[in-house]
């Protein structure tokens, strides 16, 4: 298509926008996720963002 999409955050929503998923708050709490686990210095916080990303 010719898009260039750098980044996780444009590429999820240009699938959104094509409509190649259709629930764009579940993916914008797995890119936070995502984001936080560079900086996860607790088991505590490693475990609660395992569970969020096992259950969706």
């Amino acid at each position: 298509m010719g898009l260039e999409l750098n980044n996780p955050r444009n590429c999820y929503k240009q699938a959104f926008k094509e409509e190649f998923i259709d629930d764009m708050e579940t993916w914008n709490e797995i890119l936070a996720s995502r984001n936080t686990t560079a900086h996860i210095y607790s088991e505590e916080d490693y475990e609660n963002i395992k569970g969020k990303i096992m259950n969706n």
